[in-house]
C-alpha cells in the first residue's frame, strides 16, 4: 500500500464491521486522475502524482449507521502538504471573500443566535469553541454577540490570519483543560479520519447542557449521483460528488449516520426551533402565518426536508 495513505478497516462513525464496498478505483486511472489534474490546477499549484501512485480510491458504505466513506486516507504527512500547497491557503482565502456576500455572514449570525436563545444566559456568560475555525468567521461573529470565543485549527496560515484578527487560537492539548457552552464543527467531521473519536474528546469539553452542533455537506442522495460518475459536475449541481470528493472528503454524512455517530459518543439530539427572521416583505409575512399549517398538513414533507440536512445538534446531560 502507499507510504502516504492509511487505511480505515471498520466505520470511522460507529466502529461496526458489516461494511460492503461501492467504488474501488486506482488514484492514476480516469476520471479520477482527471478530476483530481483539473480541480486542484484551479486552486493551487496542482497535485504531485508521486503522492498517489499505488493509492486507490475506495468507497465503503457501513451497513448499520449508512455513512459512506473512503477506506484509504492520506495520513498526516499528505494531509499536511494537500492542506498547505496543493489547496493554496492564499488563493482560497481571496476566493471566500470575493464570493461571500452579506447572507453568508447572516446565516452564521442567525445560527448563533438559535443557540443563545436555547442557552438563555447572557453570551457573556458563554464560552464558545469553533472547532477547525478555518479563516474565524464563526469566531469573530460570537465575539461580536459577546461570548468568550476560541478556536483550534491545524492549518498555519489560516491559524497566523486569525490571530491577527484578535482570536485567541487554542492547541489539541490544551482543550481537556477547557470546558464550553457551545462547540461549533462546521465543514469539519467530513475531512477526518477518526470522526467518531473526535467527536467524543469534544463530549469531554461541554459542559451539561451544552451544544455540539456539526454542519457537513448533505450526502442523502449521494448514491444517486455516484450512479452518474459525473466527476466534472460544478459543486452547486445536482450531479454534483462533492460530498465524497476524494482525499478531502473521506467521510460522507446522512441524517441517519450523524444520529449514529452521536448515539455512538453518547449525546442526545438536540431539537432547536428556527429564529424568527425579521418581517420585511409582505412574503416574510406570508410565510410566518403559513409555515406552521403547511408543517401540521404535510408532516411527512417536513420530515423528509429534515432528513436531508447535513446540520445536527448534540447536548450532554
Amino acid at each position: 500500500m502507499n507510504q502516504y495513505f492509511v487505511k480505515r478497516s471498520v466505520c470511522p462513525g460507529c466502529s461496526s464491521s458489516r461494511c460492503n464496498t461501492l467504488h474501488d478505483i486506482s488514484y492514476t486511472e480516469s476520471p479520477i486522475q482527471d478530476y483530481l489534474g483539473w480541480y486542484y490546477k484551479e486552486i493551487g499549484p496542482g497535485i504531485e502524482s508521486h503522492y498517489l501512485q499505488g493509492a486507490r480510491y475506495i468507497l465503503d458504505e457501513c451497513k448499520d449507521c449508512g455513512l459512506i466513506f473512503q477506506k484509504e486516507i492520506p495520513n498526516k504527512e499528505l494531509m499536511a502538504r494537500l492542506y498547505e500547497h496543493w489547496l493554496d491557503p492564499e488563493i482560497l482565502h481571496r476566493m471566500e471573500q470575493s464570493e461571500r456576500g452579506p447572507g453568508f455572514y447572516l446565516v452564521i449570525a442567525t445560527e448563533i443566535g438559535r443557540i443563545l436563545r436555547h442557552l438563555a444566559r447572557p453570551p457573556s456568560e458563554i464560552d464558545f469553541l469553533d472547532y477547525g475555525m478555518g479563516w474565524g468567521n464563526w469566531c469573530l461573529l460570537a465575539k461580536g454577540f459577546g461570548c468568550r470565543a476560541v478556536g483550534v485549527e491545524l492549518s498555519d496560515a489560516r491559524t497566523t490570519s486569525a490571530i491577527k484578527n484578535g482570536i485567541t487560537v487554542l492547541n489539541h492539548t490544551d482543550l481537556p483543560r477547557e470546558q464550553f457552552d457551545f462547540i461549533n464543527a462546521e465543514q469539519v467531521f467530513e475531512h477526518i479520519s477518526n470522526p467518531l473519536e473526535t467527536l467524543i474528546e469534544l463530549k469531554k469539553t461541554l459542559k451539561p447542557g451544552g451544544v455540539i452542533r456539526i454542519g457537513v455537506p448533505a450526502g442523502w442522495d449521494i448514491k444517486a449521483r455516484l450512479k452518474l460518475w459525473d466527476w466534472h459536475a460544478q459543486d452547486e449541481s445536482p450531479r454534483s460528488l462533492n460530498a465524497v470528493a476524494p482525499l478531502q472528503h473521506v467521510n460522507c454524512f446522512q441524517f441517519r449516520s450523524l444520529r449514529a455517530l452521536g448515539a455512538s459518543a453518547q449525546l442526545d439530539v438536540l431539537e432547536l426551533p428556527e429564529l424568527r427572521a425579521p418581517i420585511e416583505t409582505p412574503k416574510d409575512l406570508l410565510k410566518l402565518i403559513f409555515r406552521p399549517i403547511y408543517r401540521k398538513l404535510f408532516p411527512h414533507i417536513s420530515k423528509k426536508r429534515k432528513q436531508r440536512t447535513g446540520t445536527i445538534y448534540f447536548t450532554k446531560n
